[in-house]
């Protein structure tokens, strides 16, 4: 006897297709996402740039600064620059259509033509050995011709204090980069090392020779360090949230101080403080007081400083009433 079975014709592609998948709806936005950065978005994977004030919004010290030559903790907040000249914020529109906050060096001199911005990793020695990561940056020039580098330092201090024993330069053979008067982004990526003689790190972006003049100027904006071997787009924090993370290291506080004085060298006006932001070590102050009136004047000393605060003496140096809006500048800085 013959039996006879048939069957309806089926499409194997669209079966395929409508296979049920373990991945829940998070896992959808993966398995449908283009690139890293719309997974990242997707599944709200946090922070991911290693870099404090890379956006270089934060300038606690002012938004204009001319140094000498030699590391300073001067320009954005929780960086060292190094080389004479002005260090000011720009508000630069990039070819995204992003408008943000850039730093800008100008030379004013061609001896102090080799610009060099640093960003302060801290504890990098310990959590980035043997990691793969890779450093971004948008930068333009006044003119062409001028070329820039990269890599990521194994240092004991951003001030680069003791020399070479605290300071282990990261390779920077064929890292170089140039300058045009238009934005462009670049990346790197890099293989960290397994083993580091000091506990943090520097990202670093440098002129590799004297090549600016007078006059001359270089801006780099949107500055990014993350793991993996892929550059993403720049994590934006707000403004609020990147002050903080600065505030850690570096705080600008006042304080108003009153008292009455019968003679000088009375201790007249007290005053105290809490930071906005823990310090990450005891910091050093420094203190400017702001007496009004004609002859009052007042000399502040800092007391019982620790790491969330402060107090503060006004000793009068001369009679009468003692009124003070004194600011307070706590370092904290690596």
């Amino acid at each position: 006897m013959t039996v006879n079975i048939s069957k309806p014709s089926i499409n194997i592609r669209e079966k395929l297709a409508e296979l049920d998948k373990p991945s829940g709806i998070a896992g959808e936005a993966v398995l449908r996402a283009d690139s890293v950065q719309e997974i990242r978005n997707s599944i709200n994977a946090g922070r991911k740039n290693l870099l404090i004030n890379g956006s270089v919004q934060i300038w606690q010290r002012g938004t204009s600064q001319t140094a000498t030559n030699g590391y300073h903790n001067l320009g954005p907040d929780h960086m060292t620059t190094y080389y004479g000249g002005t260090y000011s914020q720009q508000f630069v529109t990039l070819p995204n259509g992003q408008y943000v906050s850039a730093l800008r060096y100008t030379a004013n001199s061609s001896t102090n033509a080799s610009p060099n911005f640093n960003w302060i990793i801290e504890d990098s020695g310990k959590f980035l050995r043997s990691q793969t990561v890779t450093i971004s940056w948008w930068m333009r020039a006044s003119k062409s011709g001028i070329d820039m580098a990269t890599r990521v330092n194994n240092v004991a201090n951003s001030r680069y204090a003791g020399g070479g024993s605290n300071y282990t330069l990261g390779t920077s053979s064929g890292y170089i980069y140039p300058a045009t008067t238009e934005w462009t982004h670049h990346s790197k990526v890099i293989q960290m090392p397994s083993t580091n003689t000091h506990d943090h790190g520097l990202a670093e972006i440098w002129s590799t020779s004297s090549s600016m003049s007078n006059t001359d100027w270089f801006e780099v904006t949107q500055v990014q360090l993350e793991l993996g071997s892929v550059a993403t787009d720049f994590e934006h924090r707000s403004y609020g949230e990147e002050l903080a993370l600065c505030q850690r290291f570096y705080e600008v506080c006042y304080v108003w101080q009153q008292g009455q004085a019968t003679a000088a060298s009375q201790y007249v006006a007290a005053g105290s403080a809490v930071y906005a932001v823990t310090k990450r070590a005891l910091p050093s102050l420094t203190s400017t007081a702001g007496g009004f009136g004609s002859s009052v004047k007042i000399t502040v000393t800092s007391r019982n400083i620790t790491v969330y605060g402060f107090g503060l003496q006004g000793i009068s140096t001369t009679s009468g009433e003692i009124f003070s809006d004194t600011k307070v500048v706590a370092d904290a800085e690596l």
